[in-house]
């Protein structure tokens, strides 16, 4: 009897312990493995990325030069004949006759003229190397000595004043530019008769902004150095004057037979001038009539090379004019058939 208490008891214990086994082992979980799980490998897609273009900037378009489209051709007293562009007939400058106005101001470019009986010879002040200025015997007129970069030498004479002088209603004629003083970089600006030299520094130097010493004040005799220098045109509440142009499209008052009409310089085959200042011009109309009249007393035109023609018809009652062809289209002339 008591082996088989004996052997009931350890039946007993052996499933107890298996029991408490059991529960341990799932309070525990499942066994927890040290070795990473595998995953299966994914291809990554490589993308080309599409070769970055530039986006030029467009480029600037310079606009062509304007071609030279001569209007009407002069002939002048020394026989040479000049085409030119931009022709037209000019008044004398009237002043103000009175009554209420109000004073204007402005300024406008002007440029280095060189003017030589009825040719204004245009310069870039770039290409000059030196220039002396004098008074003329002419009054309100300089006398200009012109050296280019090439020690060519000229000579002429300048206005100091638009007025009366030039196809400009008004202006005085300063030189202005860029100098420095006191450590600052200023505006210059000094009137034409006051400047006595003005002269290139560094000839040889081609890359840098060129530099120019000028002599000005004819009493203190200063110097100055500057750049940039160019001619404006500068004036100041002045007297309204009056200026007529008439271009080959304007209405041109003139007198025929004692009758006033208006007719446009377009209309006009070719004029010649006479001997005298008192006698009619002989004009010849494009529709075949040919008829005496007087005419504005100065002309103007543009040369291909960019002077000026600028003149009275006559000086001291002697033409320096003697004939004008109205081109029929631009670039014909028909000096020969002058009437």
């Amino acid at each position: 009897m008591s082996m088989n208490k004996i052997t009931g008891k350890k039946q007993l214990f052996l499933l107890g312990f298996a029991i408490i086994w059991v529960l341990l082992a799932l309070a525990c979980g499942p066994e927890i493995s040290k070795k990473k799980p595998t995953t299966p490998a994914t291809k990554t897609k490589i993308i080309k990325k599409s070769p970055v273009t530039k986006i030029k900037k467009p480029k600037k378009i310079e606009k062509p030069a304007p071609v030279f489209q001569p209007q009407a051709a002069i002939t002048l007293s020394d026989g040479k004949v000049y085409e030119v562009a931009d022709f037209a007939f000019y008044s004398k400058h009237r002043n103000f006759g009175g009554g209420f106005y109000t004073p204007s101001s402005g300024s406008t470019k002007w440029f280095l003229y060189l003017k030589q009986g009825p040719i204004w010879k245009k310069f870039d002040f770039s290409k000059v190397k030196s220039l002396t200025l004098s008074k003329s015997k002419i009054s309100n007129w300089l006398k200009i000595d012109l050296v280019r970069l090439d020690d060519t030498k000229l000579q002429g004479l300048h206005p100091i004043y638009s007025y009366k002088n030039s196809w400009h209603k008004h202006g005085h004629v300063y030189l202005t530019g860029e100098a420095e003083v006191l450590g600052r970089v200023g505006n210059f600006k000094c009137k034409i008769e006051d400047v006595l030299i003005f002269e290139k520094l560094d000839v040889d130097v081609t890359d840098a902004t060129p530099k120019f010493k000028i002599i000005h004040n004819r009493k203190e005799k200063n110097e100055t150095t500057m750049t940039k220098p160019e001619f404006k045109l500068i004036w100041k509440k002045v007297t309204p004057t009056y200026l007529d142009i008439y271009k080959l499209k304007s209405n041109m008052p003139v007198t025929v037979n004692n009758t006033e009409i208006k007719i446009k310089p377009g209309e006009i085959d070719s004029i010649i001038v006479p001997q005298k200042s008192s006698s009619m011009f002989t004009v010849k109309m494009k529709k075949g009539e040919t008829v005496k009249i007087k005419l504005p007393p100065r002309v103007f035109g543009k040369l291909e090379n960019g002077d000026i023609l600028f003149t009275y018809i006559f000086e001291k009652g002697k033409p320096v004019v003697t004939g004008i062809q109205i081109m029929e289209k631009p670039g014909l002339t028909k000096i020969n058939q002058l009437p």
